[in-house]
């Protein structure tokens, strides 16, 4: 039992303190949490026919953060340099590498906004950001910005769920673009700091263009993403129930000092090298 319940504190962690300024928001996080717990607990009963099959056939089963999995060969879409360390003699692992689309179209941006010349920082809540608490979400948010109120040599661009939540933060000053799509790619081109809660597919495309991240996980793979980051000395992690300007401002000093930038550069030209899919392709027809 103890398990489900781990599982279900990793995974939905991010969403399980409740509003204290919305009757009705709070209504729905607690219908959501119900709704999370009650899944975890039966996931077992949904897949027992699935894992009785499994132990027939002689599968090893595990437990992973997501339940139960079967054990065997593994393909991970990531690179081995941004993992930790493991034994994996008994089942082939392999890490099909940077796996970052660089060939995605984009669509433009102005960017004749962003004043040249001034370092830019990323900030972004992600595609599924309004999933998570909302309260520690604007927290983040509002931390954010209010730390950059200080810092105008700085060019933040911040991206939230749409124009509705952005106009809440208004009046901004001139170095805080806000807006609810930027170009991620072109934009991780140009920075120099990313924040973010830790998604896996922002943390390959930071690192792909050598930039260092302040990671505020919130729960499924985004704690043990920003695990790896603080090893690779390629970014810090913070708390995003207790975040605050000063925290950023603290954290953005920690950074340099450290030379985060300068590793997460190192970590980017391994990974430029191993954005092939050849080997998994090869390895996939192998296996069949």
């Amino acid at each position: 039992m103890l398990r489900y319940f781990g599982a279900f504190n990793h995974r939905y962690r991010g969403i399980i303190q409740s509003y204290h300024f919305n009757g009705r928001a709070r209504i729905r996080d607690i219908n959501k949490i119900a709704m999370h717990f009650f899944y975890s607990i039966f996931e077992w009963f949904h897949n027992y026919e699935l894992l009785h099959i499994a132990r027939q056939e002689g599968i090893d089963i595990g437990w992973g953060d997501y339940g139960h999995r079967l054990l065997g060969p593994e393909l991970v879409l990531g690179s081995q340099i941004i993992d930790f360390p493991r034994d994996s003699s008994r089942y082939p692992r392999l890490y099909v590498g940077a796996c970052v689309d660089t060939e995605k179209v984009e669509n433009g941006f102005e960017w004749s906004r962003v004043k040249q010349g001034k370092p830019v920082v990323y900030c972004s809540v992600g595609s599924h950001g309004g999933y998570w608490n909302q309260e520690n979400r604007l927290r983040l948010i509002e931390s954010v910005i209010e730390a950059f109120r200080a810092i105008p040599e700085c060019q933040l661009l911040l991206q939230v769920i749409d124009e509705n939540e952005g106009m809440r933060f208004e009046p901004l000053p001139s170095n805080i673009i806000v807006a609810s799509w930027f170009p991620q790619l072109q934009v991780l081109s140009r920075a120099s700091l990313m924040i973010s809660h830790g998604g896996f597919g922002t943390v390959r495309e930071a690192l792909f263009y050598g930039v260092p991240m302040m990671i505020f996980p919130c729960g499924v793979d985004q704690p043990g993403n920003a695990a790896r980051i603080t090893w690779a000395q390629a970014g810090l992690v913070g708390n995003i129930r207790t975040v605050t300007p000063d925290l950023i401002k603290t954290m953005m000093k920690t950074i340099e000092e450290r030379h985060c930038g300068d590793n997460a550069i190192r970590l980017s030209k391994s990974l430029q090298n191993e954005n092939s899919c050849n080997e998994a392709i090869l390895f996939i027809e192998t296996f069949l």
